[in-house]
């Protein structure tokens, strides 16, 4: 039992997934990756929690540090459109996807305003849950997100592409003055 409020409780939970997200993340620097980490969207009081910048790509990282096993499952689809929903252990994550899904816009409109940078920049969002369990089966998306483990989330963002170190360099510095520190 604890005087200190749930949603109190809940942030300091979120942001111990987060930073172990980050350490990850950080490892990856000496590989050729620009991370940045903790970024506020102009205009709003949202953040985005990572963005990592590789050769493959930029990818938009929501760190999540939610108990319980990820699950895809959908309604309908034979005579209604189909419908996704995103669950981990009892909990209904499927809000998730829209959040994510409306940072990799940001992302993608900040990065088509520049003209030194390559054309149609490839823009990922990843759901990485940290603490999350994953059926032996594990699902790896949901619409276009993509959903990860901390492991995962470095070999996804490790993954060979056609930018050169010189392309990481500029996007990153893009991605910095459009989204700033929170």
């Amino acid at each position: 039992m604890s005087d200190e409020p749930q949603h109190v409780a809940a942030w300091r939970q979120g942001a111990a997934g987060e930073r172990a997200v980050a350490h990850r993340l950080d490892q990856l620097v000496d590989r050729g990756v620009e991370i940045l980490h903790d970024r506020r969207i102009p205009g709003t009081k949202a953040n985005i929690d990572h963005l990592a910048v590789s050769t493959s790509g930029v990818y938009v990282i929501d760190a999540k540090n939610y108990t319980g096993t990820v699950r895809v499952d959908w309604e309908g689809g034979l005579f209604s459109p189909r419908r996704y929903k995103l669950t981990v252990g009892r909990r209904d994550a499927t809000k998730l996807v829209g959040g994510i899904q409306r940072q990799v816009q940001l992302v993608r409109d900040a990065l088509a305003g520049g003209s030194r940078l390559p054309d149609d920049v490839a823009v990922t969002g990843v759901l990485a849950f940290f603490d999350a369990d994953w059926p032996l089966f594990p699902p790896d998306r949901i619409e276009d997100v993509r959903l990860e483990g901390p492991k995962s989330t470095t070999k996804l963002v490790l993954r060979a592409g056609p930018y050169t170190a010189q392309g990481v360099a500029m996007m990153a510095e893009r991605l910095r003055a459009e989204f700033p520190p929170a």
